[in-house]
This record gives C-alpha cells, sequence and structure tokens, in this order.
C-alpha cells in the first residue's frame, strides 16, 4: 500500500522528470489512488468504506470506480485492455449476470443506455480488478479486527446485518463550523450521493446575490471603488521585473493611464460577468429542479427527454461560464503577479515591439519550498481542464485546502484576491460534482446530446452578446475612462466614511461621491451606447443610489440662566412639538411589522456593534477577528462552512428568509472598518436586520 496521499500524482510528477516505460510503472496507485496509508491512517475513512461497501452492491460504485482511474488513463499511465471483437461488460444488480461480456448489437449502447450499465471491455476490466482487490482488502480487515469471531462464521451467511449508523464525519469541528474539503475528501469512501439540486440552488444564489452587491459597492461605494480597484491593480503581470530588474515600459514612458484603463475594463468586466453566468446558472438549476420534482422514470425507461434536455443545457451552459469566468480571471497570471508570489517570477517579452505580449518564467535564484511548489502545480491543474477532471471536479481546490493543514504557512502565498477567485471557481466546480453525482443516467444521456447539441452554441450566444460587446470595446476607451477619473480627482481621493461626522467628512464624502457618480455616468452613457450593458446587469445598476446629504450646522443649545425671548421658544410651544414628534414616531412604528430582538453574548454584541455602527460611538470602529464573525454569525443561528478558497457559505436557520449569504475571509484574518461595513449593508438588505435588534443578554 502507498503510503502518501494521491500516490498517483507523485509517480506521474517523477515520470516527468525521469520517464521509464508504462510496462514498468506500478499501476496500483492509478487503480484505487485513495488507498494509501496517510489517507486510512485517518479516524473516518476505513470505517466509511467498510459500511459503504458492504451495505450497496458493487454495481452503485461501478461509474465511481471507473473514474478513480481517470488520472492514470489522461496521463498515459495506464494503458486499458483491448478486445479482437466488439463487447461489452455487464454491471447490473443481478448476481450472475455482474461482470458478464456481451457482444455488440446495431446500436452502440454506450451511447443508448440510460443507467450506464454497460462499460467498454478496458473501462469493464478495471472496475472488476479495482473492486475485486478492494472487497479482498476489507474482507481481511474485518478478520482482524473481529479476530474474536471465527473466518467461517463471519463469511458465511449465518450473521444478521445491522441497523446502518449515524455516518461517521470529521468535515464538522467542536464550533460546529463545516469543511468542504473534508466533505469532498470522505465521499470518496461512502456510497454514490444523489444529486441535491437544493444545495445548488441556495449556494448559486448566495453567489449571484454576493455579485449583485459587489456591482452595486462598485457604482455606489466611492471608498469599495477605489480599495477593490487598487487590489485588483496589485495582481497584473506588468508589475513584475524583466530578467533585468527594469519595471515594464508603461510606466517608464508615462502611460498609466493605459495600466489603469486595463485595471478598470478587467474590474468592470469580470463584475458584470459574474452577476450575469450566476444569474444565468441559477435560472438552468432551477428548471433542471422543476423537470426533477415533476418527472417520474425508471432505469429501464431510461431518462426523459425534458429531463435530458433540462440536464445536458445545465452541463453545456456550467462549462461555458467556468471557461469564460476562468479567462477573465486569469488565474495563473494573478497569481504570479500577486504581492505574495511576484518575488519569485520575471516578465519576459518575446517580441520587444509588443510590450503587451507578456509570458512569465520563474526565477531560479530565488528558491522555493516543496509545499509552494506543489501549490504552484495545483493552480496549474486547476487551468488545465483535462487534469482538473482527472483529478475530480473538486480535487485540485480539495488538494490545496489539504495542503494548507499541513503546512499552515502556505495559506500566506495566496493573497486575498487569488483566494476569492479560487472561492468563485470551487463553486462551478461544486456545481460539476453533483450533475456527475447524477447516477447512472448522468452517463446515459448523450443522446440527447448528438441530436441537439449543436443548437446550444447559438443559444448561448445570443443570450450573451451583450458581453461580448462589453469584451470587444476597445482599450483606447478605458484609458479615457481611466484619465477621467484620474484628472478628476487629482490623483487622491478621500472618502471618510466611519470618521465623526463634521463639517469637513461630510464635504469629503460628498466630492468623492461626485467623482465616482462622474466616473460611472460616463462609462455607462458608452457602454450602453454600444449595447454592453447586459438586462441583469441593469437591473442591478437601476437601484436607488444613497448620497450624503449636505452638511447642517447643528442647532447650539441655549445657555443656561438666560431667558428665551422668542415666542416659538417658550416652554409650551416645545411641549407641543415633542408631542408632536412622538405621535409621528408611534404611528410609524405602529405600520412597522414587529422587529425580532436577539440576545447575544459580549463578544457576539461587540461584533455587531462594528457591523451596524450607527456613528454615534468611534470607539467602536476597529478591526473584527473573522473567528469572532464566524461566531457571531452563529449566534444569529447561521450554519457556517468553509468553502474553497477564502469563501464561507452562512445559511439561515432561525429566520423566515432561507436564502444564505456567503462573505469571504481577509488575508491575515483581520475584518478592516470597510469590509465590516459592506458585510453590515448585505446583512441590512438581505435579512434587514438592524443596529436596535441585537441586545446584550444578562
Amino acid at each position: 500500500m502507498p503510503l502518501l496521499h494521491r500516490p498517483d500524482v507523485e509517480i506521474w510528477k517523477k515520470q516527468i522528470q525521469d520517464p521509464v516505460p508504462i510496462e514498468q510503472l506500478e499501476t496500483a496507485p492509478f487503480m484505487w489512488p485513495y488507498i494509501n496509508v496517510e489517507d486510512l491512517c485517518k479516524t473516518e475513512p476505513l470505517l466509511l468504506m467498510l459500511n459503504s461497501r458492504a451495505r450497496h452492491t458493487p454495481d452503485t460504485f461501478a461509474s465511481f470506480d471507473c473514474s478513480s482511474t481517470d488520472f492514470g488513463a489522461r496521463t498515459g499511465c495506464i494503458a486499458a485492455a483491448t478486445t479482437e471483437e466488439d463487447y461489452y461488460i455487464l454491471f447490473d444488480k443481478v448476481r450472475e449476470t455482474y461482470g458478464q461480456l456481451v457482444p455488440c448489437g446495431d446500436e452502440d449502447v454506450l451511447v443508448t443506455d440510460p443507467g450506464r450499465r454497460y462499460f467498454s471491455p478496458g473501462d469493464g476490466l478495471w472496475i472488476l480488478e479495482i473492486q475485486a482487490r478492494i472487497h479482498e482488502f476489507l474482507v481481511k480487515c474485518c478478520v482482524w479486527i473481529l479476530h474474536d469471531v471465527s473466518s467461517g462464521m463471519l463469511l458465511g451467511d449465518g450473521l444478521q446485518g445491522k441497523p446502518e449508523p449515524p455516518m461517521l464525519s470529521s468535515s464538522t469541528n467542536a464550533e460546529g463550523i463545516k469543511f468542504l474539503a473534508i466533505s469532498s475528501f470522505e465521499s470518496q469512501y461512502k456510497a454514490p450521493a444523489e444529486m441535491d439540486l437544493r444545495r445548488l440552488e441556495s449556494i448559486v444564489e448566495a453567489k449571484l446575490v454576493s455579485a449583485e452587491d459587489h456591482l452595486w459597492s462598485l457604482r455606489e461605494s466611492p471608498g469599495y471603488f477605489v480599495t477593490t480597484l487598487k487590489e485588483w491593480s496589485a495582481h497584473q503581470l506588468e508589475l513584475l521585473p524583466d530578467a533585468d530588474g527594469m519595471a515594464h515600459p508603461i510606466f517608464l514612458d508615462d502611460k498609466k493611464q493605459v495600466y489603469w484603463g486595463r485595471t478598470i475594463r478587467g474590474l468592470i468586466c469580470h463584475a458584470f460577468q459574474e452577476v450575469e453566468f450566476f444569474s444565468g446558472l441559477l435560472d438552468n438549476i432551477c428548471c433542471l429542479r422543476d423537470v426533477t420534482d415533476s418527472t417520474t422514470f425508471s432505469i429501464e425507461e431510461g431518462i426523459p427527454h425534458e429531463l435530458s434536455k433540462a440536464l445536458h443545457e445545465l452541463q453545456y451552459y456550467l462549462l461555458r461560464y467556468s471557461n469564460a469566468t476562468q479567462q477573465s480571471i486569469k488565474l495563473m497570471a494573478r497569481f504570479c503577479s500577486s504581492p505574495p508570489m511576484r518575488p519569485f517570477y520575471l516578465r519576459t517579452v518575446p517580441n520587444p515591439e509588443e510590450h503587451d505580449v507578456i509570458q512569465i518564467m520563474t526565477r531560479s535564484d530565488v528558491p522555493r519550498t516543496k509545499p509552494l511548489n506543489d501549490l504552484v502545480w495545483i493552480i496549474q491543474a486547476i487551468l488545465d481542464t483535462d487534469l482538473r477532471f482527472a483529478l475530480g471536479s473538486m480535487g485540485p481546490l480539495t488538494e490545496i485546502e489539504f495542503l494548507i493543514q499541513r503546512d499552515p504557512e502556505t495559506k500566506h502565498s495566496i493573497s486575498y484576491s487569488v483566494a476569492d477567485n479560487l472561492s468563485t471557481i470551487g463553486i462551478f466546480c461544486e456545481c460539476f460534482q453533483h450533475i456527475m453525482s447524477f447516477q447512472p443516467w448522468v452517463l446515459g444521456f448523450d443522446r440527447y446530446a448528438l441530436e441537439y447539441g449543436h443548437l446550444l452554441p447559438i443559444a448561448f450566444q445570443e443570450e450573451y452578446q451583450d458581453l461580448d460587446n462589453l469584451l470587444n470595446v476597445e482599450e483606447t476607451q478605458w484609458v479615457k475612462f481611466a484619465s477621467h477619473f484620474i484628472q478628476s480627482t487629482g490623483g487622491s481621493f478621500e472618502y471618510p466614511v466611519g470618521v465623526h461626522s463634521g463639517e469637513r467628512t461630510v464635504k469629503a464624502m460628498r466630492q468623492s461621491e461626485m467623482y465616482i457618480d462622474s466616473f460611472w455616468e460616463l462609462v455607462l452613457r458608452h457602454l450602453y451606447k454600444v449595447r454592453a450593458v447586459p438586462s441583469r446587469v441593469n437591473r442591478v445598476l437601476k437601484r436607488n443610489l444613497q448620497r450624503t446629504p449636505p452638511w447642517v450646522e447643528p442647532p447650539k443649545k441655549a445657555k443656561k440662566g438666560k431667558k428665551k425671548v422668542e415666542k416659538d421658544d417658550d416652554e409650551f410651544d416645545q411641549l407641543l412639538e415633542q408631542i408632536r414628534a412622538d405621535n409621528e414616531k408611534a404611528a410609524r412604528k405602529m405600520n412597522e411589522p414587529p422587529v425580532s430582538i436577539f440576545k447575544v453574548s459580549k463578544r457576539a454584541f461587540k461584533v455587531l456593534n462594528v457591523l451596524f455602527y450607527d456613528g454615534n460611538d468611534s470607539t467602536q470602529l476597529v478591526d473584527v477577528a473573522w473567528t469572532d464573525l464566524v461566531y457571531a454569525m452563529q449566534a444569529l443561528g447561521f450554519t457556517a462552512e468553509k468553502m474553497f478558497g477564502s469563501g464561507w457559505f452562512f445559511q439561515p436557520t432561525k429566520l423566515d428568509s432561507k436564502m444564505g449569504i456567503i462573505f469571504h475571509e481577509p488575508y491575515g484574518g483581520k475584518l478592516k472598518f470597510l469590509m465590516t461595513r459592506e458585510m453590515g449593508r448585505r446583512l441590512y438588505g438581505t435579512y434587514n436586520f438592524k443596529r436596535e435588534m441585537f441586545v446584550l443578554a444578562k
């Protein structure tokens, strides 16, 4: 048994550096890569595998066991067997026919078989070998564990099965936090799960709301726009030095407007894409959910046409969304040019006359640790479609989480922006994983793809033509937008949100809001003109702007001991005014729905005071530890799940709304006030949370 986690990947890496004939490679790590000492020494995997393989027939695992060879097959480290004549291997629930060779007929059952019961001889022999070895291994484990029971009695028919115990899992820690990476890891040892469209719907809906809030904050909040723009600009290849240590000509030739134009283009295009793609993805998932809820079928009848259509459309659109997002993010470029990774790379220009064509190379004079090399390889695997699917839909992202667990310092090599990008990719990967869990029909719907698949590219192009128009806006136009912003602000920008409200503060905030409004009006005027504002984005941009009102000098308090001269200031008029104000306040309160009151601990109360800061006590403007935010969300009845990258998914359990919300863990684990303010705004918009709803428990 291999000693280390993912032995197939380690052997393949050695094969690249020092190739040997395939016949000399050990095949076992490529057949069952999850069987290794490091993984099975954890508490849960062996027990989970014993439980699942004993309680389900082998055909349940046929597709999974076949997919476990994907990495070895795609990398050419193992080769499938072939037969001279055309045969298939049958995998059904009948013991007598399970694994039998079946001659080919006139119809290609690998395509038309609705239940995915037939496999090619090569795949089928792999499945039989994998299952034979796994069952032999598990039986030996039972014999060793139950050594006080004779093998004859243990392997005979005399023992009666017991009810299934509660499912073991370490995916939830003592604080009640669930970890998606551990759930993904443990799924290898369980029976294949059913497709959970409700979970996908809740996650994608939360991501869509997050994308819409992000776009609106870029439009409405000057501080958020500038902070996000600076973060985006810190991940550009132009920042890398060349082999001589020289800066990019874009900085030497005083062309910073070009640099900022490209940065603004990337930021806005990506924000528009996320809103459009996740809105479309949510529609696809809801469509499939409606079809599955209203359709009944069996493995003998095959998959109905409407279900094939909804499933294939979701899979196709998901692949297009994922690929387009990765092209927009340019993950490898952002990763290599990020502040923590920039010292390890250089910029090269193949053609001196084309400075815009940038390639990167690793610096040989700056050594990297093995965990860092592993991280780089995983990032590359995410971008390689074959490797990404060979490692499993969520495989590469799971490997990053495990790498950070083994070597916590690796986390500091992933910037906040890159972690955010990984979180987005992780949502797409989880969607893929759930679709593939729609077994066995997901592998038997190819007939629909062959007959109607050619229509989807046309439909996709028509639906997202506005995004194509956006991506085709000339660079010179984005440079104009950047120049306008730089010239109007004079190169300096101040938005003192959270500072004690005074005349100077109000004037600075209003001026910054005027700058950002002028910039967006210029951008949107042109984008509307060239039809580059998609419909879903347009709905977000039509929200009502909240702007700082003009400064009004507060009324001065009357000095004690002096009489009031004017009639309107006498005590009787003041009393009438107070009564009138109290009546209006009482009337508003009667028309408002009752406000829920949350009694929370001192630790949670402190966090909530910062999230919903009302401007009265500036001592509340402190950094918030991420762990404290998670604690506060749990105190309000939210479940907490650590997703991939920086994403955390919070699901309410005690509110009328069941919509979840996604927040991103900051680099360094501390939330600055601008971030907590945006989180508070989002909590108010989603759940109508207000400061007065939280009181300190006695």
